[in-house]
């Protein structure tokens, strides 16, 4: 009988072998959860010739991380985005504050590219 005398070690570089795969899983998941915001539009959606989706109408409530706020934007509303995939404009479900102050719910609210609030004009 032969015995393997071979041991492993585990030293201070070790945890960084795990780094390279849970930054992978971070990106898999991020990538994931935007592609799972695009699948909450009714039929007739609008894309870009890049692929992303340009405008559709929401099946359901759904919230948008966009710079320093996080609407929900409204079932049954439209929605648009720009080329780079970020909100453009949505409908409110909810309303929301920030440094620019309040919007309230059922508002249109408008974004630039950078997530920067355009407008927020009470519907009637």
């Amino acid at each position: 009988m032969v015995s393997d005398t071979r041991s492993f070690r585990v030293s201070w570089k070790t945890p960084l072998l795990a780094w390279p795969w849970l930054l992978a899983l971070l990106i898999a998941t991020q990538a994931l959860a935007t592609a799972w915001a695009q699948t909450e539009c009714a039929p007739g959606i609008e894309f870009y010739e890049s692929g992303t989706v340009s405008r559709c109408e929401l099946t359901a409530n759904q919230r948008f991380r966009v710079n320093q706020a996080a609407p929900w934007c409204s079932a049954g509303q439209e929605i648009r985005f720009h080329p780079t995939g970020g909100l453009e404009e949505c409908v409110l479900a909810d309303s929301i504050s920030g440094p620019w102050g309040e919007c309230a719910q059922g508002s249109a609210v408008a974004f630039d590219v950078e997530g920067n609030l355009l407008a927020c004009e009470q519907r009637r």
